[in-house]
């Protein structure tokens, strides 16, 4: 930079198109480009796929369900399923958040995070995964 001389602005590079934007490679049968707005049903259906942990919804069979962010301290509750996408259940998975798992709740309220415990350790959960944890009271 060199002062007293003013720099010249260059003239806007656009930014290319990938080649490949908009394709799934997973996707089974389907060679080509997807078009936006029917994008969150074919990604809806492949979260229901073999690789994720995510079964379809059962009926609740007469239980009380809630979520653990609705949860209150000092009770045990039993993790029913979790209503996310693969990388939560892949993340909770590895921090022993499993469907048929017990767990207590330290500290919840509905707006932050909730602290639990689970096999001897505790964990804190924000709130965006608390919603998504489907438990039952034991």
């Amino acid at each position: 930079m060199v002062f007293g001389k003013k720099m010249k602005a260059g003239p806007k590079r656009l930014r290319k198109p990938k080649a490949n934007a908009g394709y799934i490679p997973g996707q089974q049968g389907f060679k080509g480009y997807i078009n936006p707005g029917k994008a969150a049903n074919i990604l809806e259906s492949r979260m229901q796929g073999p690789g994720c942990s995510n079964p379809l919804p059962t009926p609740s069979q007469g239980r009380k369900l809630l979520t653990l962010a609705h949860a209150v301290p000092g009770k045990k509750y039993m993790i029913i399923r979790v209503e996310g996408e693969c990388k939560l259940n892949s993340r909770l998975c590895a921090m022993g958040l499993m469907p048929n798992e017990l767990l207590s709740v330290y500290t919840a309220s509905r707006g932050g995070p909730a602290i639990i415990a689970i096999k001897g350790s505790r964990f804190a959960i924000g709130r965006g995964m608390t919603n998504r944890i489907i438990i039952e009271e034991t």
